[in-house]
């Protein structure tokens, strides 16, 4: 879940300071906002709250001096932020640049990286999202040797919300046959099914049915990956086409709502319509125009 995301996160981040939680103290929690000052996290709140979810859940009580230390770290992780930043948008038409290769492109990512970045995209996924999502929320229809043919079909959830909720599905077909679109979504998700297949082949019973538990993007144990790993293939995707990781006020360009808008604003120069873009990608408001608006 996203809170076990960002308790790992803030782990990783204490033992850089030789501390470990629970239980949550004042060292703890100064330590842990320092980190995510430094790295100049947007919502350090929920990263120190999950700490300290973690912490009573094991039995310690947060003291008053604790409560008081998380007020004063949390103003000051926030002051000065101003206003959130619009994820940067991959060049949605260069994505079948992205050399294909199985293996992780950063330390403990998702193989099939190339396939997370092209289906994340056309599938308007957040970070979380493919973290999270099993080989079993995917499947298909028609002939993969025909172009045209093969659709393929993502369960995701409903909301940002619900992030393990599979209550939606949404779909693509082969686009194989159009020239302007280089790279296929239907085929991204069968090329990483059944890799899933030969890599994991105890995890597919007899009919070819994956393990309820395989993540669709595992790491090389067939483990989940962490939120931060699928960021961290994010940027290595713009890296690898040659783009910026920085923007001009030192802040990361890419986040882990970078394939949304990817998505949102490729989709859109190809002829998608607005509502129809919305539905796809889950939009339950009106923020789907600050995702396009740029296009």
């Amino acid at each position: 879940t996203a809170v076990d995301c960002r308790l790992q996160t803030a782990r990783r981040m204490l033992g850089q300071w030789g501390l470990e939680t629970p239980p949550i103290s004042v060292e703890v929690v100064l330590a842990l906002a320092a980190s995510l000052k430094a790295g100049r996290y947007r919502s350090a709140k929920l990263y120190i709250s999950a700490v300290k979810l973690h912490s009573e859940r094991m039995g310690f009580p947060t003291s008053d001096a604790v409560e008081r230390h998380i007020k004063d770290a949390t103003r000051s992780c926030e002051r000065g932020q101003g206003g959130s930043r619009q994820a940067g948008a991959l060049p949605f038409d260069r994505l079948a640049e992205l050399p294909s290769c199985p293996a992780p492109w950063v330390p403990g990512g998702p193989l099939g990286p190339a396939q997370l970045i092209l289906a994340g995209s056309w599938w308007l996924t957040r970070e979380i999202e493919l973290s999270n999502t099993r080989a079993c929320h995917v499947s298909f229809s028609g002939s993969p040797s025909v172009p045209g043919q093969l659709v393929a079909a993502w369960c995701l959830p409903a909301s940002k919300a619900d992030p393990q909720a599979v209550g939606v599905t949404r779909v693509h077909g082969c686009t194989c046959e159009h020239k302007s679109l280089q790279a296929c979504p239907a085929h991204a998700l069968f090329l990483q099914r059944g890799r899933l297949a030969r890599l994991f082949s105890r995890r597919f019973d007899s009919k070819g049915n994956p393990d309820p538990d395989l993540p669709l993007f595992p790491d090389q144990a067939g483990a989940p990956v962490c939120k931060d790993k699928v960021v961290a293939t994010i940027r290595c995707a713009a890296r690898l086409l040659g783009l910026p990781a920085l923007a001009a006020d030192g802040e990361h360009l890419w986040t882990g709502h970078s394939l949304r808008v990817t998505g949102a604003q490729g989709l859109t120069r190809a002829g998608l319509e607005l509502w129809a873009l919305q539905l796809l990608g889950r939009w339950g408001s009106s923020a789907i125009l600050g995702y396009v608006t740029s296009t």
